[in-house]
């Protein structure tokens, strides 16, 4: 996959080293801080949910480490990347182990439970994309934002002739849709594929009647590979594949279903990369044995800035966490 064409995002994750409890200032709570963890800790994306789990768990230790006394709590629930699931973890948080603070991972979970969340003085940290465009609430995402608008610019300033964007029904798709369309600033050709859409063949069939030079993908990394697939077969002549970001956390779907990625070659993938400190990355393989995975430093980040944040009144908590930088 020599010739792959790269869009690079470059984001600093900065990385908070906890150095102890005075540093922070932080308020002690004496009847335990309660945390909630949702993750996607297993079905197709399990792997980027152990990663995240781990970062977690390392920054939970260190500051348990330095606060023997603190008797903070963590619970971790799965949502295998599923909104039904995300939300019965949720209410299992709240009902059953009745957490202060909640962080989650996925783009699901937070679809399901925010109109329910942002009613309560509860901070939430968030991993993925919302489906939900971003406002002065309890949720607070930490990883980068809609970066569709600039593949959109980047796609436009290819100066092709034909070009189709297909992209999965669901709410974090749509935004990046409409950003994409935003960036783009012409039309072009679009086609949405519903979530529960296994048959691909008539879908794929009207994109190819319209002869694109190009395919943009916005795509649950599965249907954007299956439609993917679908294209290969049918296409005498393949148009160009571009990827949005989302194929970099469904490597492995495209991998399993496409096999040999170099039919890729000299197609565009969107990727964000992430640099972190030397001294997380010591702690982490001081402790996993290994160089921290894609997500790893956020789920770290997440739990330090909650901690170092900390106010027993919801609402001040809130308040610290929007001034935090």
């Amino acid at each position: 996959m020599n010739k792959k064409i790269i869009i690079v995002v470059v984001i600093v994750a900065i990385v908070i080293i906890w150095v102890g409890h005075a540093l922070f200032n932080i308020q002690p709570k004496p009847s335990g801080l309660k945390v909630g963890v949702i993750a996607g800790l297993s079905g197709e994306y399990a792997f980027v949910g152990e990663n995240y789990r781990k970062g977690i768990m390392l920054a939970y230790e260190l500051y348990q480490k330095e606060n023997p006394e603190s008797a903070t709590e963590i619970t971790i629930e799965d949502d295998e990347f599923d909104a039904k699931k995300g939300l019965s973890a949720y209410k299992k948080l709240m009902e059953i182990n009745k957490v202060d603070a909640l962080i989650n991972m996925t783009s699901p979970t937070i679809n399901a439970i925010y109109d329910t969340v942002v009613k309560i003085d509860m901070p939430v940290i968030q991993l993925g994309e919302q489906g939900q465009a971003p406002s002065d609430d309890n949720v607070f995402q930490i990883s980068p934002g809609n970066v569709s608008e600039e593949l959109g610019e980047y796609t436009k300033n290819l100066d092709l002739d034909n070009v189709a964007v297909v992209y999965s029904n669901d709410l974090t798709f749509i935004r990046f849709f409409e950003a994409f369309r935003k960036g783009y600033g012409g039309s072009f050709d679009e086609y949405k594929i519903n979530i529960e859409e296994k048959d691909y063949k008539t879908i794929v069939s009207k994109i190819l009647n319209k002869k694109p030079s190009a395919i943009v993908f916005m795509t649950i990394p599965e249907q954007g590979a299956r439609v993917a697939q679908e294209i290969l077969k049918l296409s005498k002549d393949k148009p160009m594949f571009i990827f949005d970001a989302s194929f970099q956390i469904g490597f492995n779907d495209y991998e399993r279903i496409l096999g040999d990625l170099t039919v890729l070659d000299g197609d565009v993938v969107m990727v964000i990369t992430q640099t972190t400190s030397d001294e997380f990355t010591q702690l982490y393989k001081e402790k996993y044995g290994e160089d921290p995975g894609f997500v790893a430093d956020w789920a770290y980040d997440s739990f330090n800035l909650l901690i170092r944040t900390y106010d027993s009144n919801g609402e001040k908590w809130i308040s610290n966490i929007k001034k935090a930088n």
